[in-house]
């Protein structure tokens, strides 16, 4: 087992839960060109698009509500 930064071992039980969070790039690459070519989607910035999807699926996953994000 590998232990990060602040003693956090890699199959803690915290770390599995952020990586459910996250978007793996496998997922943004099929993600982001529907995005980006969707008429009512603005994409500036593909990191920042990548950052509110991310909050949104976590609010959607949480139950947490809207104003959180």
């Amino acid at each position: 087992l590998l232990t990060l930064a602040g003693g956090i071992r890699e199959s803690s039980p915290i770390l599995q839960m952020a990586n459910r969070l996250e978007i793996s790039d496998e997922e943004w690459g099929v993600i982001y060109p529907i995005l980006a070519t969707h008429k009512h989607v603005r994409v500036r910035c593909e990191k920042q698009c990548r950052s509110f999807l991310v909050a949104v699926l976590w609010i959607l996953r949480g139950g947490m509500p809207w104003r959180m994000l």
